[in-house]
């Protein structure tokens, strides 16, 4: 590294954050619709609470790709192989649904989306389906094939 170049990375600089802000809702990932959450308060001693097995997505070909999204005090993930599971914040187990088409097999295809809008939870499957659900009881409202004609 040049003498000046390292003079540039070794300078000390000014660094101010964003106020810290209150999220009570993460309805898509890194925050709301209207705007991220880029700096999110955190007590001084955080600790785990509870923790709860959110599915399959850990191995070397599946992996979980979707962020969790809060709405309404419920915790909302999808896995690897199309399932989404709403948890309460203390960490029960609300609802279960297998996204998985019939005739497909599990894991045949990853990765997912969610968002949370308006009383409907958005999901989206690698098997090229979105679907609205109800947040509360995990029934499908609709769903929609997104593969081109």
């Amino acid at each position: 590294m040049s003498p000046a170049r390292a003079e540039i990375v070794n300078k000390s600089v000014a660094f101010r954050a964003p106020s810290m802000s209150t999220n009570a809702n993460w309805t898509q990932g890194h925050g709301t619709a209207r705007s991220r959450t880029t700096h999110p308060t955190l007590g001084a001693n955080p600790q785990l609470i509870w923790s709860v097995p959110i599915g399959v997505g850990d191995g070397q070909r599946t992996r979980i790709t979707a962020d969790p999204v809060v709405s309404d005090g419920r915790i909302f993930t999808v896995d690897a192989e199309a399932r989404l599971s709403a948890h309460a914040t203390s960490g029960a187990a609300l609802w279960s649904l297998d996204l998985t088409p019939q005739g497909e097999g599990k894991g045949e295809a990853t990765g997912a989306g969610i968002a949370y809008g308006n009383g409907t939870l958005f999901v989206t499957t690698a098997y090229g389906v979105l679907h609205a659900i109800n947040p509360t009881n995990g029934a499908i409202r609709w769903s929609q094939s997104l593969r081109g004609a």
